[in-house]
């Protein structure tokens, strides 16, 4: 009979271990149908609370969506039976989105991310840098060379191209290159300022001069013409009245004689051209070295407000326990636990059986009062 206790004690064991498990499980499994997170645990013995001293405490953290939600603990644990449970939010967790920024770092001379700021602030924000991707292209300056030519009648000729040497606005280095012709520019044509001759008068040893039919009295001071002697002057010079005219003149250096020894004096006449001035443009685009942009993204995250997207909570909850005697929790914990009540009370059922099916086989194994044996 001893032996038999011993076999159904120990399958009570069993039973109870097994129902314990099953419960862990139901448990884990309404706790992740719920959307219940477990992120921490931990176990405490001998710990204080309200006064009291409690052999064993189990405290867990939970993320959880409604921060109204009680936390189920098992209410028989080794021996100790559930005697108070403490649970609160602890840490409200907004839900968050990712900000997106991208912002070009144009005209580098190389892939320098130095170059690159690590974060900026925009909207009231700070973006960090998340990736930067490169790109390159030809370095092309318009380079553009004007050459003043003077004043024409007309449109003078011009170089086909002209070697200048310019300074990068990019680089900061000088740089030589040939620019093709590209256009000539003059200004409004009318009479300007700026037409000289030199003139040179002969024979002034009778102390007068000849111009054209008319003689003057040589004054070493000055010279005076009228605006017909300018003209004749122009048509000696060989230029066209109709382009060019002298509005005055006036003696150049002292009186020197020439190879036959004549006395000579040079004077130099001034006045206007008709025409306008002109100059040559010479113009191209010139490809100098490469250009990088960095193409830089920027992420911040930012809270949601709660209208737009629930918040999580986290929340702490601890469960109290004190001793308990073994049969008592062996009871408690099968008619009590409703997520296994199905299978507690099938292990029962069977257990029962067992129990009756192991007294009936020692029953026949006893010998009767005739000292005869069951068979």
């Amino acid at each position: 009979m001893k032996r038999t206790g011993k076999c159904v004690l120990a399958f009570m064991v069993v039973a109870v271990m097994v129902t314990a498990i099953l419960s862990v499980n139901a448990v884990n499994a309404k706790e992740a149908a719920e959307g219940i997170k477990e992120i921490y645990k931990t176990e405490l013995k001998d710990v204080e609370y309200e006064g009291e001293v409690y052999t064993y405490a189990l405290q867990k953290q939970y993320e959880v969506t409604d921060k109204d939600w009680e936390p189920e603990f098992k209410e028989k644990m080794g021996g100790m039976k559930l005697d108070k449970v403490d649970y609160q939010v602890i840490e409200t967790i907004p839900q968050t989105k990712t900000l997106e920024k991208t912002k070009d770092y144009k005209d580098l001379l190389k892939k320098d991310e130095a170059k690159v700021r690590d974060a900026i602030e925009e909207d009231g924000n700070t973006y960090q840098l998340k990736d930067i991707t490169w790109s390159e292209e030809p370095n092309i300056e318009h380079v553009s060379y004007t050459q003043k030519l003077g004043t024409f009648p007309s449109e003078p000729e011009h170089a086909d191209s002209y070697e200048y040497t310019y300074t990068s606005p990019v680089t900061k280095k000088e740089n030589t290159v040939t620019l093709p012709f590209a256009r000539m520019e003059h200004t409004e044509y009318g009479w300007i300022d700026g037409f000289t001759a030199t003139v040179t008068f002969h024979n002034l040893d009778g102390e007068v001069f000849n111009l054209g039919n008319h003689e003057f009295t040589y004054n070493p001071d000055r010279l005076d013409f009228t605006e017909s002697d300018y003209e004749e002057l122009v048509r000696m010079l060989g230029y066209d009245t109709s382009k060019y005219r002298l509005t005055g003149a006036s003696w150049s250096g002292k009186p020197y004689k020439d190879k036959n020894g004549g006395k000579n004096r040079d004077a130099k006449a001034y006045g206007q051209q008709y025409g306008a001035s002109y100059s040559a443009v010479y113009e191209g685009d010139i490809e100098n070295g490469k250009m990088y942009t960095a193409h830089a993204v920027y992420t911040c995250e930012v809270d949601v407000p709660e209208e737009e997207a629930p918040p999580s909570y986290i929340m702490q909850a601890t469960a109290y326990y004190k001793n308990a005697g073994v049969w008592k929790n062996i009871i408690t914990f099968v008619t009590e636990n409703k997520a296994v009540s199905v299978v507690s009370v099938g292990i029962l059922f069977l257990f029962i059986i067992l129990i009756v099916a192991m007294i009936r086989v020692k029953r026949r194994k006893m010998p009767d009062i005739d000292g005869k044996t069951d068979v």
